[in-house]
């Protein structure tokens, strides 16, 4: 909704209007103040049983008393099935301000157009937002079960854009989780996106190449607490660039995103038998050693 208008611009609009409507009984306002205007902000998850929308009233102040009602009708529509519900608002009060998270319950299906409308109790003013959920995309790690220096191809496919996809390689050591964000490239075909590392790169930032009083000292394969890295990834929809680090119903503000995604992850053997010496600096493996 476009509510800013140059004064020019605004003359040559009332002008037309009156002389349209001249001799002719009308009751629409051009500059109704009465109007408001809302944000959402929220992702609908493709393997997630309870998806949650924030809808927020642009013109209220940001105050426990102004943000208490919100008197609109909220609607998510599956294009592809024809198929609408209307959401459940539930209010959760958030650093002094009421906030509705509109829940919905449908079942959300990949490369599906889905219409979020909020359609407001006064007023004729509605807000539609869509968005198209990403493809499930085929994963696949090569060589598995090699030791640490061996580099290692990931590939999905097909995902539109190796911006639609965050991956990072997670390890355990000493008992604590780590890992590391890896950057995707476009792969031999236009739905393929892939990238290549060794288990050595994503076990040491910077890498193990240091010098000597470099801390912490580098990490080895062999130091792992299991033989295993772990490929934790999220897919966009497209142009769903945004996705929420926590539940959206514990999120403040809105940024005005409607997006879709889902999350996976997968483990990836690896060769953690191959020790290598104290002074091995870069590289080195030794097979066999205590």
């Amino acid at each position: 909704m476009i509510r800013l208008v140059s004064g020019n611009v605004l003359l040559v609009l009332l002008a037309g209007l009156v002389a349209l409507c001249a001799g002719c009984e009308n009751n629409f306002d051009p500059l109704n103040q009465e109007r408001d205007d809302y944000t959402v902000y929220g992702a609908l998850d493709l393997y997630a049983d309870v998806n949650h929308v924030r809808v927020r009233n642009l013109d209220a102040p940001f105050t426990a008393d102004s943000t208490r009602e919100l008197d609109v009708t909220v609607t998510l529509t599956d294009e592809g099935r024809g198929v609408t519900e209307t959401l459940q608002d539930s209010v959760v009060e958030y650093e002094n301000v009421n906030t509705h998270n509109f829940r919905t319950l449908m079942d959300i299906r990949p490369e599906t157009r889905y219409r979020l409308t909020v359609r407001p109790e006064r007023g004729e003013d509605t807000l539609q937002v869509t968005t198209t959920t990403p493809r499930i995309a085929e994963r696949n790690a090569q060589p598995t079960g090699m030791d640490c220096e061996t580099p290692i191809q990931l590939t999905f496919d097909p995902v539109q854009s190796p911006q639609d996809l965050k991956v990072v390689v997670g390890f355990r050591h000493k008992g604590e989780r780590e890992q590391t964000e890896v950057r995707m490239e476009q792969g031999d075909t236009p739905d393929q996106v892939t990238t290549t590392f060794t288990p050595k790169e994503v076990l040491n930032t910077p890498p193990p190449c240091v010098p000597p009083d470099y801390e912490p000292p580098p990490t080895w394969c062999h130091d792992l607490d299991t033989a295993k890295l772990y490929i934790k990834y999220a897919h966009f929809g497209p142009e769903s660039t945004w996705l929420p680090e926590v539940d959206s119903v514990n999120l403040s503000g809105g940024t005005g995103a409607f997006r879709s995604y889902y999350r996976d992850d997968f483990p990836v053997p690896i060769d953690t038998t191959n020790v290598c010496k104290p002074n091995c600096g870069c590289g080195g493996w030794n097979p066999g050693l205590p």
